[in-house]
C-alpha cells in the first residue's frame, strides 16, 4: 500500500474512497485520520442538481443485487460487515472508477469471485496485484 501512496503522491494515480469506507473504518487515530484525507468518490449526477462541466459523474449500472450475488451468493441474509462490501463495490462501479483496491481478499477475491467480477467490467486488486501490474504496465518502481 506504501508503493501505491507514493505513487498517488507523485501523480501517477488518484485515490479515492466511498462513504462506506469511512462508515467502518476503526483503528489508530492517525490512521482515521489519513483515510479521511484520501479523497472521496465523485458524487453522482442528479438531474436537476448537478450541472455539466461540474464535479459530479454520470452514474454508471446499479449492480447492486448482481455484486451481492457474486460476493455471498450462498448468503441468505447479509450482516453489516457483509452489507458494507457489497456497498463499497457497488459504489465503485455507480461512479466509474477504474480498479476497486482491497486487503479483503475471501469477500472479494477468492472462490473464482475476482474473475467473475472482472468479466462484468469490475477490476479487484490487492495492493501487491496492482503494485506488481501498474510495475509491469508502466515500469513504475
Amino acid at each position: 500500500m506504501n508503493t501505491i501512496e507514493r505513487w498517488a503522491s507523485a501523480g501517477l494515480l488518484d485515490l479515492q474512497r466511498s462513504d462506506t469506507f469511512l462508515k467502518e473504518f476503526s483503528g489508530p487515530k492517525t490512521h482515521v485520520d489519513k483515510a479521511k484525507n484520501i479523497d472521496p468518490f465523485p458524487r453522482l449526477a442528479t438531474f436537476g442538481v448537478s450541472i455539466f462541466g461540474g464535479d459530479d459523474v454520470l452514474a454508471g449500472p446499479d449492480l447492486g443485487l448482481e455484486i451481492r450475488d457474486i460476493l455471498f451468493p450462498t448468503v441468505a441474509h447479509l450482516n453489516s460487515n457483509q452489507q458494507n462490501d457489497v456497498e463499497h463495490l457497488q459504489q465503485h462501479v455507480r461512479t466509474g472508477l477504474d480498479v476497486f483496491l482491497t486487503k479483503n481478499v475471501n469477500d472479494f477475491i477468492r472462490g473464482g469471485k475476482q474473475e467473475v467480477l472482472r468479466k462484468r467490467g469490475i477490476w479487484v486488486y490487492t495492493p501487491d496485484e496492482l503494485v506488481a501490474r501498474l510495475g509491469v504496465l508502466y515500469g513504475w518502481k
